[in-house]
């Protein structure tokens, strides 16, 4: 199967390695304009025999399963798909509002039990993440399970405040 994946920054170049490891071995690299990758990243394309284009892309034209990506310099490239990480961003202001502390990726800072740095206050899905985490998770099913210890740790610490102990 023959693959694109768009990348606007080096560590989205590292989902081309993981296309070509998991998925296919026709992978391309389009940068849409020059990027500046890391020598080990490079290495490792090279390696796996995928190319990178640094054209701009001036538009992906056709259906899944037969694509086309014109690039600005006139070429045109053939795939059956193209991976690439849509940016996200939180719209909404509430975390912001109650005080929480905004990362600077735009996401809530949470600790392991989806607490936020505002007592009584829990976040979940992509609009959470622990500092250490290198990117939200913007899976529905991680969302839903953030979701479910958010809601059994504030459920036991309101059973525990109303017992008149500490909540944990």
């Amino acid at each position: 199967m023959a693959l694109a994946v768009l990348a606007r920054e080096p560590r989205e170049a590292m989902l081309a390695l993981y296309v070509a490891d998991r998925f296919s071995d026709d992978v391309v690299l389009c940068t849409n304009g020059p990027l500046e990758l890391p020598a080990e990243i490079v290495a490792r394309l090279d390696e796996r025999g995928v190319p990178a284009i640094d054209a701009p892309i001036s538009r992906v034209t056709g259906e899944p399963g037969a694509l086309e990506l014109h690039f600005a310099d006139g070429r045109t490239l053939a795939r059956d798909g193209v991976y690439h990480r849509a940016p996200t961003r939180q719209h909404a202001h509430l975390a912001a509002k109650l005080g929480c502390e905004i990362l600077d990726d735009g996401t809530v800072r949470v600790d392991e039990r989806q607490q936020t740095t505002v007592p009584g206050v829990a976040a979940a899905g992509d609009t959470a993440k622990l500092p250490a985490v290198p990117d939200a998770v913007t899976l529905v099913s991680l969302g839903a399970a953030d979701g479910v210890r958010a809601a059994v740790w504030l459920d036991g610490d309101l059973f525990r405040s109303g017992l008149g102990l500490t909540p944990t």
